[in-house]
């Protein structure tokens, strides 16, 4: 009849309603994933930056431990160079 029809009509148009505010309400979901995808990304980005920095530093504080190892070791040789001519 015309009453279940027009009923039909009515309950398709919520169902659509129902159905275009479900993907309005994704849509901002996923916005706001991908917002978050791209700061923990820059948070990664800068993560390895650090890394790198530290590993940096890491390599200069052992070639100065080297250079001052080699620099302990010729005063070390010097001294004994001079000890042995006070004795003579």
């Amino acid at each position: 009849t015309v009453n279940q029809a027009s009923d039909v009509i009515t309950k398709a148009g919520e169902t659509i309603q129902t159905l275009a505010s479900t993907v309005a309400q994704s849509a901002q979901a996923a916005a706001q994933i991908s917002a978050a995808a791209s700061q923990q990304a820059a948070g990664v980005s800068q993560l390895n930056q650090g890394i790198r920095s530290i590993d940096t530093v890491t390599k200069q504080s052992v070639e100065a431990i080297q250079q001052i190892e080699e620099a302990a070791r010729i005063l070390n040789e010097l001294s004994h160079e001079l000890a042995s001519l006070t004795e003579a």
